[in-house]
């Protein structure tokens, strides 16, 4: 009852008074190392005091999962008060905070009227991109906080999303070809079924998003049995906290290709696996708590469960293609260039910016900001 009186009682207070933050990119998608850029606009319709005006980005990764039920089943047997408690791990990436104007132990007047604040912000380069996963989150957001004296502070945050940055050209490994070789023997001790492989070959192990996946399996079926084929990409997920670990494996997408009767061989390629532009390249930067990989799966597929032949080898996933040497060098589109190269710059130093007229104001917007691709792949 007391919260609700508290809270009706806060919204009296605010009644009047819009405070948002808007940002130049529609999008609210970076890559780590751009500026965001963005004005806080307040519209207020009377006096207020407070004691100033803060603004705070931030990033965090959290991963929370239950314990291994297998372990925990056989501690029961040993101690009935056992429970299977969760496991959870926090980090911290980004944390800053600007001081606009105030916040020096006095009191600061809105007054009526619309008042806009521009800022600007470059991210750091060590930044992992936004997740949103089954086990585990990282978040990114920029706050505005206005303490007040004698009632709560205003808060309102707005979310921004940060993109995975890899650039295939600086792994060794995603230059590289790859090879696979699979193969199953049929049957038992007094009768031979014969026997089903294949070989993949890749031409390099990294694939940009985007692109097919330039993939040659040679299949040989030397067997009494028909086999249909598939190939998946398969996203790898490690979440870890304390001293724990847990994996989660999802098919991103797959093909099926042709049958392969008895005694016959084929020779399947063609640009048939499409790696989706959406899904983030891996978990880079700082982050400890989550770790993403990629598989490329292959499977003979038989008409009973135990007539399959498996194999899978790793791919690397990158935003940006890898380049010859004699190539040009790959860039991103060129993001907003900010004019001054500090951290987040005020607006006035001392108290807000305000204006009265219809038209004229005291503060511009920033230049239209190029849209960024979409959110990633959760």
């Amino acid at each position: 009852m007391f919260a609700r009186a508290a809270e009706e009682i806060t919204n009296i207070i605010n009644a009047g008074f819009e405070c948002e933050i808007v940002l130049d990119n529609a999008t609210k998608a970076y890559y780590p190392g751009e500026t965001v850029t963005g004005r806080i606009i307040i519209v207020n319709e009377k006096d207020r005091n407070v004691k100033g005006l803060k603004l705070k980005f931030s990033g965090t990764g959290a991963v929370q999962f239950a314990g291994n039920p297998r372990t925990t089943e056989r501690r029961k047997r040993r101690n009935d008060n056992v429970q299977n408690t969760a496991t959870q791990a926090e980090e911290v990436y980004l944390d800053y905070s600007l001081n606009v104007f105030g916040n020096d132990g006095g009191q600061t007047t809105i007054h009526p009227g619309r008042f806009e604040y521009p800022f600007q912000y470059p991210l750091p380069l060590s930044l992992p991109p936004s997740y949103d996963g089954s086990l585990g989150k990282i978040t990114y957001q920029v706050e505005v906080d206005l303490p007040r004296s004698w009632v709560s502070d205003f808060k309102t945050t707005t979310v921004f999303r940060v993109l995975g940055y890899f650039d295939l050209s600086s792994n060794l490994e995603a230059q590289q070809e790859g090879i696979m070789t699979q193969e199953r023997t049929f049957g038992n001790c007094c009768c031979s079924g014969g026997t089903a492989s294949f070989v993949v070959k890749l031409q390099k192990r990294g694939v940009p998003l985007g692109e097919f996946i330039p993939f040659v399996v040679e299949i040989d079926n030397k067997s009494s049995k028909t086999f249909g084929t598939r190939i998946s990409l398969i996203q790898k997920v490690m979440y870890h906290a304390l001293d724990k670990k847990q994996k989660i494996e999802d098919v991103i997408c797959s093909a099926e290709g042709p049958f392969i009767p008895p005694g016959e061989d084929y020779v399947w390629r063609g640009n048939v696996l499409q790696v989706p532009p959406n899904i983030i390249p891996g978990l880079g930067g700082v982050c400890k708590l989550i770790h993403v990989s990629y598989e490329l799966k292959m499977e003979l597929v038989g008409s009973r469960v135990f007539t399959r032949v498996t194999g899978k080898t790793p791919i690397i996933i990158g935003s940006i293609p890898a380049r010859n040497p004699n190539q040009t060098i790959y860039e991103l589109p060129p993001p907003y260039q900010a004019q001054a190269t500090g951290a987040l710059q005020q607006a006035s130093p001392s108290a807000p910016m305000y204006y009265t007229g219809d038209t004229k104001e005291t503060s511009g917007s920033a230049p239209p900001y190029d849209p960024l691709p979409p959110k990633a792949y959760y």
